[in-house]
């Protein structure tokens, strides 16, 4: 694509400025070479046959061609948002297009060659997207760090990749890399988006900096962009190391696009659309989620390919107001997140005591709803509708006598078993009613606080990293918002993702186009068994770990998730939990814990909840409430306790979650179900939180004294 020289020259200055404070590059960056060959680190990984067949198929191959071929559709698109003085700008794709490949440029300029090494660490930013593009695109392997990530862990990372060039966003990352720039021997070059009076025995540059020189190996980019093959190295993930050590996990770019793809496909509906065919004009995302992430990564290049725009908030305490400004149609996030939308709805549905409907005009808000009932009674119209009529005017009268908050509640219980039974093929006509009633009175009335929340363009909901709880599913579909479940991993990408208006409760869809399932049914976990894949999307391997790699990836080609799970009668795979989770009992039964944690944080009063019993006589749970919500009831019920220790120690309050989780698992099998509770005294830390889930070892560690009460003689 070509651009213009003056514009190209508003794109450089199109970001953040940065003061020009860095001292001369050295040597190396005067173009001088840093090792004879970068890729003989993964020599050893040779790309599977699913990768090369794919390759061979596909028209377009590399991250760069995925992208010229999204910026051939419309070069004056926006792209790339980011706040500027407190409103969002955008780059367009062309503007991106000419500024990814001055990034490029600018990394020759340093003098990194093919299957070199360059880091990001920071937060989401137009200047990440631009950087990871650049260096792709320059032939180099981008390895981005976690942006929350601290000085043993980056330096750990950093070493371990040889990163020769990291990119950093703000001084108090900075700070922490320079705790461990003495122990990096190949990193040679820090390029700061920011001013800064930071100083470094390494070489820092500006971003602008980095640009400036750029233009000059316009040749060399495009000739680097020609060799790159579908089996070279794109990119690199680095594991969160909460089992262990972090592992580099290393994609190619046909590994990534194959994801792509498939994402790509089930955004559209449609099997065989190709990278050229589709176009998401007018598509565009608010990221919550860091790009490090391989979840965000994906979804992030699937709206790129489509040729959508994205945009970036400057911190999650400006989000809403951000969704006002951006209006976007699709959200990818955690379960967290969406968990915390309905429970805002819920909150503000028992704010009051007022009946859902006025007594005057019960029977005729009830009248109304029943045009609807109507058509579920009778394929007969006229006896539909009077019988409806009649069934709607008793709905009125009841919701006269409920509060909104209790009226809210049986909604929720009401959308859960409607897509329960859904999920059988067949729905009693009794329930169908009370899901009509519970659409008119009810979610008539949520639906507007949701679209004032997210805004009435969103479109597309994207849920994954943990398990979705049927309740929230429920909420959101009943809402007329298409939340999808995916699932993947930093090995094999994206696997699995619910289709648009075809999810079914408690699954993560079925497999994505090109990918292989295995699943041996296992006696040992009531029939499910260890979830493994083969197909282009795996990883080539870990860097520097030949062991791992061996581990992981199977003589026939298989990654072994290591989680546990089994499909549907429609094809769709339900997780039950990770397999070295699952609960072992005195008793010889094995438990997953994760349905059962989901479950009981489906109250409102529960935060989150860790099964224990393994080699006891049964399973107990560690409660986390929410204080807040604790505080309230504990307040209407005359219990006191001026700190959350003081709180967990009432014996009401242990009844009460005692009470709380007897009920919601009496309808477990009996080892299933939770027989004793123990209450966690403070909120979990975010050390002891990956992605909004407590990390299981750490919190066990820690609260053991707890877990052993649970077990305790009496």
């Amino acid at each position: 694509m070509n651009i213009t020289s003056a514009k190209t020259q508003t794109v450089a200055t199109s970001l953040p400025a940065v003061a020009s404070r860095a001292p001369q590059a050295p040597a190396a960056a005067q173009g001088e070479t840093f090792q004879a060959d970068p890729k003989a680190d993964w020599a050893d990984l040779k790309p599977g046959q699913a990768l090369k067949d794919w390759a061979a198929k596909a028209e377009v191959k590399t991250i760069p061609q995925m992208f010229e071929t999204a910026v051939a559709k419309d070069p004056s698109a926006r792209f790339l948002g980011h706040k500027v003085d407190g409103n969002f700008e955008f780059l367009s794709y062309g503007e991106a297009d000419a500024t990814r490949k001055k990034m490029a440029g600018g990394l020759i300029e340093l003098g990194i060659q093919p299957g070199d090494r360059v880091a990001t660490y920071a937060e989401n930013s137009p200047e990440w997207v631009i950087g990871d593009l650049g260096t792709i695109s320059a032939g180099a392997v981008h390895a981005p760090l976690y942006r929350d990530s601290k000085a043993d862990a980056i330096g750990f990372n950093l070493k371990n990749c040889k990163a020769k060039v990291c990119i950093v966003d703000n001084d108090e990352r900075l700070a922490e890399l320079l705790k461990c720039e003495k122990d990096l021997p190949d990193l040679k070059t820090i390029v700061t988006m920011h001013n800064t009076e930071l100083k470094s025995s390494k070489n820092i540059i500006t971003w602008d900096q980095l640009l400036a020189p750029g233009d000059k190996h316009a040749a060399e980019v495009e000739k680097r962009e020609s060799e790159l093959k579908a089996t070279d190295v794109a990119s690199m993930v680095f594991t969160s190391g909460t089992t262990g050590t972090p592992k580099g996990v290393l994609h190619t770019h046909g590994s990534l696009l194959s994801s792509v793809e498939g994402a790509l496909r089930v955004v559209v509906a449609d099997p065989t659309a190709s990278f050229k065919d589709v176009h998401l004009k007018g598509d565009l995302e608010l990221a919550v989620l860091p790009l490090g992430h391989i979840f965000e990564r994906i979804v992030a290049y699937t709206l790129t390919a489509g040729g959508a725009a994205l945009a970036y908030t400057d911190g999650h305490k400006n989000f809403m107001n951000d969704v006002v400004a951006t209006k976007p149609t699709v959200m990818a996030a955690i379960p967290q997140l969406y968990d915390k939308m309905l429970d805002g709805v819920s909150s503000k549905a028992h704010e009051t005591s007022k009946p859902l409907v006025h007594k005057i005009w019960g029977p005729v808000g009830g009248a109304a709803a029943g045009g609807i009932l109507g058509g579920l009674l009778s394929g007969i119209s006229p006896v539909g509708a009077a019988i409806g009529a009649a069934v709607g005017a008793g709905a009125g009268l009841w919701a006269s006598k409920k509060t909104t908050g209790e009226a809210f509640d049986w909604a929720l219980n009401t959308s859960e078993k409607y897509h329960q039974q859904k999920n059988t093929g067949k729905v009693d006509l009794g329930l169908k009613v009370q899901h009509a009633v519970a659409d008119k009175l009810v979610y008539s009335k949520t639906k507007k606080a949701l679209q004032e929340k997210l805004g009435p363009n969103t479109r597309i909901l994207i849920s994954g990293g943990a398990p979705l709880s049927d309740r929230t599913s429920s909420f959101f579909w009943d809402n007329g918002l298409q939340l999808s479940n995916g699932y993947g991993s930093s090995e094999a990408g994206v696997t699995n993702i619910s289709p648009l208006n075809g999810q079914r409760l408690g699954t993560v869809g079925p497999v994505v186009e090109g990918v292989q399932m295995d699943i041996q049914p296992d006696k040992a976990f009531q029939g499910a068994g260890e979830i493994k894949f083969s197909g282009p999307n795996l990883m080539l391997g870990y860097l520097n770990d030949p062991a791992k790699t061996a581990e992981a990836i199977d003589e026939k080609g298989f990654f072994h998730t290591g989680d546990v799970g089994k499909t549907d009668e429609a094809g769709h795979v339900m997780i039950t939990d990770r397999l070295k989770n699952f609960v072992a009992l005195a008793t010889g039964k094995k438990v997953a814990p994760k349905p059962i944690e989901t479950l009981l944080k489906s109250n409102p009063f529960i935060s989150h909840a860790i099964v224990v019993g393994e080699g006891r006589p049964y399973i107990g749970a560690l409660i986390v409430p929410n204080y807040d919500k604790l505080g309230e009831w504990a307040k209407a019920n005359g219990h006191t306790g001026d700190t959350r220790e003081m709180l967990a120690s009432v014996p009401a309050v242990k009844e009460f979650f005692q009470g709380i989780t007897k009920d919601l698992t009496k309808a477990n099998d009996d080892h299933e179900q939770i027989r004793k509770v123990a209450i966690v005294p403070r909120d979990l830390t975010e050390d002891e939180l990956a992605k909004g889930e407590p990390k299981r070892s750490s919190v066990l560690k820690t609260f053991s004294g707890l877990v052993d009460s649970i077990y305790e003689k009496k």
